[in-house]
């Protein structure tokens, strides 16, 4: 029953997390780009579609409504009064969170129980005007991509979006792919990377297989692979501007 519990309260602190956001600004003006210049996103609850591309396309992440709320804590309240039990109390709110994100579903082998994967932009961000237009009032990982764009040129900037829920050791074969490349398309030796939660472990996954020659520098923002502690040093030193770093 307190696994249960947990489940619960970790389920309605993944939901709200996906609704806040971390904005990043760096000086504007235009800056010669010497290498490439790569983004990786942290994880999107948002950016999961069932059916991407088709008639049937629609986000993993159902909305939170009123009425859902409401009618979830009368049906807890109500289940523990009539059961006396915690599994009266915490079944309606499960029942709820899979109403919300069961989409984003796997199987006990990890994979997807629905067709559901991320839009994908193998190529540079210049091939995608509807991503360019997206990105005016940008923030978080975006807000970092529009400030990319507007320091190198969409033409050096490569933007890369995944399944968060796959291995990162499977999504680091694609972040190799868009690294070889922005390296080819720019006849660069290496390039510069920002990775954003986790696309740092994703950038792990990728120098535990690939090593660490394709990179000039590295910036990891907000990954807790070294705790909390490595990027509030970080922040100390550097501040949010990345492209000064650079």
């Amino acid at each position: 029953m307190k696994r249960k519990l947990i489940c619960s309260i970790m389920s309605v602190i993944l939901i709200f997390s996906s609704f806040l956001s971390v904005t990043a600004f760096a000086e504007s003006g235009s800056t010669e780009c010497e290498y490439p210049f790569v983004l990786i996103r942290g994880m999107d609850f948002n950016g999961l579609y069932v059916d991407i591309g088709t008639e049937n396309e629609e986000e993993c992440l159902k909305p939170i409504t009123f009425t859902g709320v409401i009618r979830t804590v009368f049906n807890a309240l109500g289940g523990y009064i009539k059961t006396g039990t915690l599994d009266g109390f915490t079944d309606p709110i499960l029942d709820y969170v899979n109403e919300i994100m069961g989409s984003m579903a796997c199987d006990e082998n990890g994979n997807s129980v629905y067709n559901v994967s991320s839009p994908e932009y193998p190529l540079a961000v210049s091939n995608y005007p509807e991503l360019l237009e997206a990105l005016a009032d940008s923030t978080s990982e975006q807000g970092i991509l529009k400030e990319a764009v507007e320091e190198y040129g969409a033409e050096n900037v490569y933007y890369m979006v995944y399944d968060w829920r796959l291995d990162p050791l499977d999504n680091c074969d694609k972040l190799y792919d868009l690294i070889e490349l922005a390296k080819s398309e720019h006849d660069a030796e290496k390039v510069n990377l920002v990775c954003c939660s986790m696309g740092g472990i994703i950038t792990d996954a990728y120098l535990y297989k690939y090593g660490c020659e394709s990179f000039n520098k590295i910036i990891f923002d907000s990954t807790v692979f070294c705790g909390t502690e490595l990027r509030f040093n970080f922040f100390l030193l550097f501040g949010t501007d990345f492209f000064g770093y650079f």
